[in-house]
């Protein structure tokens, strides 16, 4: 994969081609972003791991989340990663630092989240992105001390079948 640098203008010249298409950024090793076939724009990071296989994560999609905010992103999580050819100690590191960012002082929980005001809304859409909030905190009670990267397929799936279970349709 070439070598580019990713930013506003690069991501808006690209086109669809029908195929799958990928991009490396100079700047940051590992930070890329691939384009669908039908012209969706992914940003993703890749290392390779510690066991020697390669892991992938895609961190936004283009134009929700600009490129250096994704280039960002993408390098706080290099530093949250383990690598190939990591000492002992750098892992030590990061394993404090991952605690650290997991504790009291750091990211906060769903509950936490949903409960901060929307100063940037106003009428309508303040109301409209409460009653969201309202809805997605009285369906998901049981995620509601997590924090979002805590939340698995695993916990989404269990309330899936859960709701089944309670007789919603598959649709709902």
């Amino acid at each position: 994969m070439a070598k580019h640098t990713i930013n506003r203008d690069f991501v808006r010249a690209i086109k669809a081609t029908g195929e799958y298409q990928g991009f490396a950024d100079a700047e940051l090793r590992g930070f890329a972003f691939k384009v669908t076939p039908t012209g969706g724009i992914a940003y993703t990071y890749r290392w390779t791991k510690p066991d020697g296989k390669q892991g992938r994560k895609v961190i936004g999609h283009y134009p929700e989340m600009l490129p250096g905010d994704a280039r960002e992103i993408a390098r706080k999580e290099a530093g949250l990663i383990d690598h190939k050819g990591d000492t002992l100690t750098v892992q030590a590191e990061r394993k404090q630092k991952k605690s650290r960012c997991s504790g009291r002082g750091g990211r906060a929980d769903l509950a936490r989240v949903f409960a901060r005001p929307l100063p940037h809304l106003h009428g309508n859409a303040h109301e409209d992105a409460a009653r969201q909030v309202q809805m997605i905190a009285h369906a998901f009670p049981a995620l509601l001390g997590k924090t979002l990267d805590a939340v698995t397929n695993w916990d989404l799936e269990q309330w899936r079948s859960a709701e089944l279970k309670k007789g919603q349709k598959p649709a709902t």
